[in-house]
């Protein structure tokens, strides 16, 4: 782990050299992240913790860097209701992004969303693995209004902004 951690120190230092924003996929050491983060913070032009599954005890310590973003995509169906909702409901809407990862991350959803979803198969017969299809945002976005007591358009617009301002779109313009 040791090498594993020089060489994202070192990736952490040159997007804040180079300011562009940073993309992190953290599986299973969200203590180490944490501790890393914090030592490099602040992140002024922005760091995506991509397809964020981590606990939501960690939620609002992260949220108070500068530039952090949690990006939120069907991979967090993966996890437990019981581990997932707490997590969603405290991610800040200035802090939320929505993604796909398609092909992977295929929600695992209960009903009334998993009629929503459309998948397609691997065309490689070896793997007859369901892909996920970017369409299935929409049914994320629900799922998330539903988790956090809001309305879909206010997360989908809250999620617009963020990443209009993390990679540096032109602004919408405010309704």
């Amino acid at each position: 782990m040791d090498e594993q951690a020089q060489v994202f120190r070192a990736q952490l230092q040159l997007g804040q050299k180079l300011q562009r924003p940073i993309s992190v996929h953290c599986v299973g050491a969200f203590g180490r992240l944490h501790e890393m983060l914090h030592q490099h913070a602040p992140f002024p032009a922005g760091l995506i913790l991509h397809s964020w599954i981590g606990p939501a005890e960690m939620v609002d310590a992260l949220a108070k860097l500068q530039g952090v973003y949690f990006s939120l995509s069907g991979h967090l169906t993966r996890m437990s209701k019981k581990k997932y909702e707490p997590m969603v409901k405290r991610v800040p809407l200035k802090r939320l992004l929505l993604e796909t990862d398609a092909p992977d991350g295929k929600p695992r959803l209960g009903e009334p969303y998993q009629q929503k979803l459309f998948s397609f198969q691997r065309q490689d017969k070896s793997n007859e693995k369901e892909l996920n299809h970017p369409t299935n945002i929409s049914v994320m976005l629900e799922l998330l209004a539903d988790i956090r007591g809001e309305d879909a358009e206010k997360i989908a617009d809250a999620a617009y902004t963020n990443a209009s301002r993390l990679f540096m779109f032109v602004q919408p313009a405010q309704k």
